[in-house]
């Protein structure tokens, strides 16, 4: 991306190893505050979540004057669930050149590099000053900006609330009101969602019966997918429809044996009622 100023024209692009020495010195001008000014290497450079391809870098005739860093996390949005997420961490412009659109332009390019579309990650957030914010955050980099206290979360996955459909579900099935008939089978469901723990799950004539964090079960049906496709399965109104679409999309993977997928498609209603979104 180039930017126009009075200055010159600013170019921005992917970090580079030989950038190191001016991208040093730039942070370390500008955040001197901490640790002296020496901390490129604590905060980076000897991070075990260091990318070099999260860092973007404005360039004019040859020299580095501004820098973005961004770091991989792991967000926890429950005890059961991670997700990836990036944290929008230091941007940097020489004084000089500050003002002149540099701020903006490597907070775009950040968002449209290549390693942002291979790590698709969930979730981008940065901890802004109000007053930058308002300039460079949004809509810039297409952040939303939250209240300044206490922010309440629900989670997307809770398998405790799974146990709890399925305990009710047996309950129906039990006294008879369950309108949907189930044949005489036994099947072992291991559902394996990207970020989660492993789930599995036994269909019988009798209900659903649900075990967390399996790792020696022997499943007659294996499902491995990501949370994305979970997602849509959980609020797909046409479930059948929703895994095939998965399955040509490769957004799903179902392993079993011919008559164990085969007693899974007749019983599918069963993964919905107790997966389910209500």
């Amino acid at each position: 991306m180039n930017v126009m100023s009075d200055k010159g024209t600013f170019f921005c692009r992917t970090f580079e190893e030989k950038d190191e020495a001016g991208v040093k010195k730039i942070v370390e001008k500008a955040f001197p505050q901490f640790l002296g000014g020496q901390f490129w290497n604590w905060k980076y450079k000897c991070n075990p979540n260091f990318d070099p391809s999260l860092i973007m870098i404005a360039e004019m005739d040859g020299k580095v004057v501004g820098c973005n860093h961004w770091l991989l996390r792991n967000f926890m949005l429950s005890p059961s669930l991670e997700t990836r997420a990036i944290l929008g961490g230091d941007l940097a412009v020489c004084p000089e050149c500050r003002g002149k659109g540099v701020g903006s332009a490597l907070l775009r390019s950040q968002r449209a590099s290549k390693a942002m579309k291979d790590l698709n990650p969930s979730i981008a957030y940065t901890f802004a000053v109000p007053q930058l914010a308002s300039q460079l955050h949004s809509p810039v980099a297409g952040y939303v900006p939250i209240r300044v206290n206490t922010t309440s979360y629900f989670k997307i996955l809770n398998w405790q609330m799974v146990a709890e459909r399925a305990a009710l579900l047996n309950e129906r099935i039990a006294s008879g009101k369950c309108t949907k008939k189930l044949g005489k089978f036994n099947l072992k469901v291991l559902l394996r969602i990207s970020n989660t723990p492993s789930l599995s799950l036994i269909l019988s004539e009798n209900g659903v019966y649900v075990r967390e964090n399996v790792v020696d079960e022997k499943p007659n049906v294996t499902i491995t997918g990501s949370l994305s496709a979970f997602q849509e399965l959980r609020h797909s109104k046409n479930i059948k429809r929703t895994i095939i679409i998965a399955l040509l999309k490769s957004k799903l993977r179902i392993v079993g044996k011919p008559k164990y997928l085969i007693a899974l498609q007749k019983n599918v209603w069963l993964l919905q009622e107790v997966l389910g979104k209500k």
